[in-house]
């Protein structure tokens, strides 16, 4: 779950970095470590996030919504059918002309690491490449692709 907040010397971005997904039948939360992007002004940037609640506090225009957008397209993927200069594809392409792409490192509650990747192999679908595997091998983690859910989390 994330939020920005603003005021007027910049902004806060929120990150409480427990997210559910859906193994086979089951359910398991996690917690989001580490996140590396190309993305936007991010030119191979890493974030690493501490668990609990993290506060990100930054000046404005220093990659903040960035971050929280790569979150979710992470998560969720990039919509390709979306049209114009606002669509997220041309709004988040990379400055520096690279592919777009990041991956995420997540703990289970049960102590297992796992790493979500998503790349460019086509222009035209933007972060269409997904993997998922238990962090440093090339074993698939048991992920089903569109099956990450938000738990709704009051603070």
């Amino acid at each position: 779950v994330f939020g920005i907040f603003s005021d007027k010397n910049g902004g806060v971005v929120v990150y409480y970095t427990l997210y559910i997904l859906c193994y086979t039948k089951e359910v398991t939360r996690v917690q989001i470590r580490e996140m590396n992007a190309t993305f936007g002004k991010l030119k191979n940037d890493t974030l690493t996030l501490q668990p609990g609640l993290n506060c990100i506090y930054a000046p404005n225009e220093s990659g903040k919504s960035t971050w929280s957008h790569f979150l979710r397209v992470m998560l969720y993927g990039i919509n390709t059918r979306d049209r114009g200069p606002l669509a997220d594809k041309h709004r988040f392409a990379p400055w520096a002309g690279w592919a777009m792409g990041g991956k995420m490192d997540l703990v289970t509650d049960e102590g297992e690491t796992i790493t979500l990747r998503r790349d460019t192999a086509r222009a035209n679908a933007p972060m269409g490449n997904f993997s998922c595997t238990y962090t440093g091998t090339a074993t698939p983690a048991p992920f089903q692709r569109g099956c990450v859910r938000r738990k709704a989390r009051s603070f």
